[in-house]
């Protein structure tokens, strides 16, 4: 029930906006019913919260469901980075680089969090600072196709920015 609750999640940020909401209140049940024989699921618990931000129509209290987590596991990266994620899409941009940054210095294996902060700086109109971020996340791509397409993209999206 996890996985299929996982899968549901996974696919609203694709969605439109109408099956979107369905797909978060979809994910959110699922998850719903496993807390109800584990309650103290870490996944299923973050995947809640996660859903009712993203659609399932309880921002505020999926917010505070993955704030709650936090208080309890400081070091949980993948509910920081939520936590970040949903920080940029409310432009509360200092507030997310707080977050990818604090997720560095728990994880720094965590290259995609580069990319984040760069696209976090972006967003927020600073593209020196964008610049710096996509650099680190790019010295982490492998050599070939990897960083080409990477560099291709990032041409494309500071030049649409100009």
């Amino acid at each position: 029930m996890l996985d299929a609750a996982q899968r549901f999640l996974s696919v609203v940020s694709v969605m439109t906006e109408e099956d979107k909401s369905w797909a978060a209140v979809e994910a959110a049940g699922l998850f719903r019913q496993v807390l109800k024989t584990d309650p103290k699921s870490l996944e299923a618990r973050r995947g809640l919260g996660t859903a009712l931000v993203e659609g399932a129509g309880a921002p505020m209290e999926g917010i505070g469901m993955l704030t709650e987590i936090l208080k309890e596991y400081p070091n949980d990266v993948e509910t920081i980075l939520r936590l970040g994620h949903f920080s940029v899409l409310s432009s509360q941009f200092s507030k997310a680089v707080d977050r990818f940054h604090q997720a560095i210095s728990i994880d720094s294996s965590r290259s995609e969090v580069f990319f984040l902060l760069g696209d976090t700086w972006l967003k927020a109109g600073n593209q020196d600072s964008a610049r710096v971020y996509f650099g680190l996340y790019r010295e982490r791509l492998p050599s070939g196709m990897a960083k080409d397409s990477f560099d291709d993209w990032l041409e494309e999206t500071l030049t649409k920015t100009n």
